[in-house]
C-alpha cells in the first residue's frame, strides 16, 4: 500500500508540474509526454537553435510517443523532426510523412495553433483555399490573439474573387472571429 501511494504521489507531483515546471517534471519522470512537449514549446518559443536541436534526433518524439501514444503534441514534433530530416536529405517522403502526422494530431486535436498554422502553410502550398481558410477558422476561433498575425495576410488576399466567395460562407455564419 505504501509503495502504491508513493507512486501514486510521484504521478500527481509530475502531472503537476509537467506544463508549469517541465525539467522538474523530466527530472522525476524523463518520458513524460506532457513535460516533453512543454518543454519543446517553451524553447520554440525562446526562439534559438535549441527547439532544432531537439528535433535533431527523432528520439524525443519517439520516447514522448512512448509515454502517451495519442498525444497531439507529441505527435507534432515528431512530424517537425522529419519535416526537418527531409528538408536535410533531398528526398519527399519525410514531407509526405510529416503531413500525414500532423493531420493526425489535428484529428486528436484541433486546438494546438501550430499545428494549424502548419496546416494553413500546407494548404497553402498546394493551393487548397477551402483547406488553408477551415485552418484559419479553427485558429483564429481557438486563439482569437492571432489575429494580429493572420488577419493581414486574410485580408490582404480579398481582392481575389476566389477567396472573398470562399470566404462568404464564414461571415454568413458569423464566426466568432468575424
Amino acid at each position: 500500500a505504501i509503495i502504491l501511494a508513493l507512486f501514486a504521489l510521484k504521478n500527481a507531483l509530475v502531472s503537476g508540474l509537467a506544463e508549469r515546471a517541465p525539467g522538474l517534471a523530466l527530472d522525476l519522470s524523463p518520458h513524460n509526454a506532457t513535460a516533453l512537449v512543454s518543454q519543446f514549446d517553451r524553447s520554440l518559443a525562446e526562439g534559438g537553435d535549441r527547439s532544432r536541436q531537439l528535433l535533431e534526433s527523432t528520439e524525443l518524439p519517439k520516447s514522448a510517443l512512448r509515454d502517451a501514444p495519442l498525444s497531439p503534441g507529441a505527435i507534432r514534433m515528431l512530424a517537425l523532426a522529419m519535416e526537418l530530416r527531409s528538408k536535410g536529405a533531398s528526398a519527399g517522403t519525410g514531407s509526405n510523412s510529416a503531413g500525414a502526422l500532423m493531420n493526425l494530431s489535428e484529428r486528436l486535436s484541433r486546438r494546438d495553433l501550430a499545428v494549424q498554422l502548419w496546416l494553413i502553410e500546407e494548404a497553402v502550398l498546394h493551393d487548397d483555399l477551402s483547406g488553408a481558410l477551415l485552418h484559419y477558422d479553427r485558429a483564429l476561433s481557438v486563439h482569437p490573439d492571432v489575429s494580429v498575425q493572420l488577419f493581414p495576410v486574410m485580408t490582404g488576399a480579398l481582392d481575389t474573387v476566389q477567396v472573398a466567395s470562399a470566404l462568404a460562407p464564414y461571415v454568413r455564419t458569423w464566426r466568432p472571429w468575424v
